[in-house]
């Protein structure tokens, strides 16, 4: 790319030999249709961030779930999660009654 050209939003821009690209456009906020009250701004301030993995309700133990839970946290498995466990893993194999 030569001292003559920019990129701007991914495509390839020339200027004119000795010229400086415009700046970019001044921030303003959102006005919604004349109110002349930011409305948008004050809304993505006052949420919390996102926190991962919330809403999930976590299976009790005593389930195949939490058997996994268990393995992914490094933890030794509760005897209701390995006879879970065991259970449903007959019953995949198709041996429970």
């Amino acid at each position: 790319m030569t001292a003559a050209s920019r990129v701007t939003e991914g495509r390839l821009f020339r200027t004119m030999p000795g010229s400086t690209p415009a700046p970019a456009p001044e921030w303003r906020p959102y006005v919604y249709r004349g109110t002349g009250e930011d409305t948008l701004t004050a809304w993505m301030d006052s949420r919390p961030a996102p926190r991962k993995g919330t809403g999930r309700i976590l299976r009790p133990c005593g389930t195949a779930a939490a058997y996994k839970r268990h393995h992914r946290r490094g933890e030794t498995p509760c005897d209701a999660c390995k006879q879970a466990a065991a259970l449903a893993y007959q019953y995949r194999k198709g041996a429970a009654a």
